[in-house]
């Protein structure tokens, strides 16, 4: 890891801090986490004084990102639930064939 990502996740610990490092590789800003690459984007839209709509913008997208990823494994585990709901339905379905058919069959 080069000195420069080390910097960056450092300086990126405390929120209230402004100070920041740019990556200068793109393995720098590739190795960087959602997180980390959040919170630097946060350090430089408030150190650079962006304006407050563009601010409130970026922090709105950035917080969508987080609730979008969030719900992903909630939507996977959710799935993996129906799946298991329908097997059990289809299972209940065919004990209810199998009862029909005898009762028809045996009147």
């Amino acid at each position: 890891m080069s000195d420069n990502l080390k910097q960056v996740r450092v300086s990126l610990q405390n929120p209230d801090d402004l100070a920041y490092v740019m990556p200068e590789s793109v393995s720098a800003w590739t190795a960087l986490t959602n997180d980390e690459l959040l919170r630097l984007f946060r350090k430089v839209a408030a150190a650079n004084l962006w304006n407050v709509d563009s601010r409130l913008n970026h922090e709105f997208s950035g917080r969508l990102i987080a609730a979008l990823s969030e719900s992903a494994s909630e939507a996977a585990t959710a799935s993996r639930r129906l799946e298991k709901l329908t097997w059990a339905l289809v299972a209940l379905t065919v004990v209810v064939a199998i009862f029909t058919v005898a009762l028809i069959v045996h009147g």
